[in-house]
């Protein structure tokens, strides 16, 4: 039988298993699953006469009438009976494979001794039964026997209120206690906001007024919200200090123009060298430290070209080893003769992480050492540039230092007077001469090594 021209006329019923799962009561539809396949019933009619024979199908499921893509997989029936032209089979392309979008069924066919498959043109599109139609839009009221747990329109689901949430019956709400709402309260210029309220609004407050107060003990200077503005004014304040009860005066970023004179058990503490300046405008030094005074200065720069950049005094029977200077830049450029950037007078402060700059066009020194003078230098930088400079003058006294550099266009260290000076790891540029001097590890500025008495030339 040749069928490559046949026509074909098709019925078909989509019944058993896909209208039942819908029709059937739930009681059942709850103890049978419902199967994927379905009953396709056809007939098949060659030249106008319907075909007796025993046939074989092959039935293709596509997502269009032409081209288009398969769908679930090939599905093949052999030795099909069709009498009369009809013939019935069972197809199951798979689960899901009905989702509501359009199918089409390409079908191929060969009966009796026929060696190939012809295939039956055009492809027949799979419709819904008119019951499926209405399953699709029952409502949930129209369905019989619905479980007691169901018939409330819900599955008993229980809600639970997370974090930041509450819940009334079934709606869920913003905890504001615990959930912040959007901020939309603004200050005006000059105002800070002081408080947040849970609706988003805010509570204002004026910051001009008096400042808030500073942690016992700390007193602020600043130019503006400080406690003081002047570090005169902040030492001038603290009344009470003592061993038992030290102050810390803090000093803001900024150029300070006054002349200071240290207090005892009061530490001056700055932003940064470069960062914090006291700016000296009277020939009389910028830092004035009197007698035994405990206290620190640190973190800050020192400036002056009238006078002195540090003058520390001590009592000629106990000279002063109580006063520290730690991270200073001092910077001195007089016009007068015979300033110099720390002058030291019966005193023995301690000068730690320092540089010393004093540059002029008549005599200057770098550090000038009197009476019994005896500092303390570690990691201390002196540049004297003057006519004559001088690094390190030592009267008397016994001065200790350590990896420094000391540089004097005249003399590195000059001791004209008997005392005792030793210098380790430092280097000298400049001539180093005087009585009382001994070095170990010294050297010069072209690296070469000095001897013991330090005395050479660069």
């Amino acid at each position: 039988m040749n069928l490559r021209s046949l026509r074909r006329t098709i019925m078909l019923s989509l019944v058993c298993l896909l209208c039942a799962g819908i029709l059937a009561p739930t009681a059942q539809a709850e103890s049978t699953a419902v199967a994927s396949g379905f009953t396709y019933q056809g007939a098949l009619v060659l030249s106008g006469t319907p075909v007796n024979s025993t046939c074989d199908f092959e039935f293709t499921l596509y997502d269009a009438l032409t081209g288009g893509s398969v769908v679930g997989s090939a599905f093949t029936q052999n030795d099909v009976a069709v009498t009369s032209g009809l013939f019935t089979v069972e197809l199951d392309f798979g689960a899901n494979v009905f989702d509501g979008a359009p199918r089409w069924l390409a079908i191929r066919v060969r009966c009796g001794e026929e060696a190939d498959f012809n295939l039956l043109s055009p492809r027949h599109k799979l419709t819904v039964v008119p019951q499926a139609l209405y399953a699709r839009q029952v409502s949930w009221n129209g369905i019989t026997d619905v479980p007691a747990a169901l018939a409330d329109g819900d599955n008993d689901t229980i809600y639970t209120a997370g974090y930041g949430l509450t819940i009334t019956d079934s709606s869920f709400a913003v905890n504001t206690s615990t959930v912040q709402s959007r901020v939309t309260g603004i200050c005006a210029v000059g105002e800070g906001i002081q408080q947040i309220n849970a609706d988003g609004t805010v509570v204002c407050d004026n910051f001009t007024g008096t400042p808030a107060p500073s942690p016992s003990n700390i007193v602020w200077v600043a130019k503006v919200d400080g406690d003081f503005t002047t570090i005169t004014a902040a030492l001038d304040s603290i009344i009470d200090a003592s061993a038992e009860n030290p102050y810390l005066i803090k000093v803001a970023p900024g150029v300070y123009v006054e002349h200071i004179t240290l207090k005892d058990y009061v530490d001056i503490e700055g932003s940064g060298q470069n960062v914090t300046i006291v700016r000296g405008f009277l020939p009389m030094a910028t830092v004035f430290s009197n007698g035994n005074t405990t206290a620190e200065v640190r973190s800050l720069s020192i400036e002056n070209n009238m006078g002195d950049g540090i003058s520390t005094v001590g009592d000629i029977s106990t000279p002063s080893d109580k006063v520290r200077f730690d991270q200073i830049a001092i910077r001195v450029v007089p016009t007068a003769p015979g300033v110099a950037g720390v002058r030291n007078n019966t005193s023995s402060p301690t000068f730690s992480n320092v540089t010393i700059d004093v540059e002029g066009t008549s005599s200057v020194f770098g550090m000038d050492n009197l009476g019994l003078s005896s500092p303390s230098l570690y990691n201390v930088t002196i540049v004297a540039e003057g006519t004559p400079g001088f690094g390190l003058l030592v009267n008397g006294g016994a001065v200790t230092v350590r990896e420094s550099s000391i540089t004097g266009n005249v003399n590195s260290v000059f001791a004209p007077i008997p005392g005792s000076t030793k210098i380790a790891n430092t280097m000298l540029g400049g001539l180093a001469a005087g009585i009382g001097l001994t070095c170990v590890g010294a050297y010069n500025e072209n690296f070469a090594e000095l001897p013991p008495t330090c005395f050479g030339l660069p």
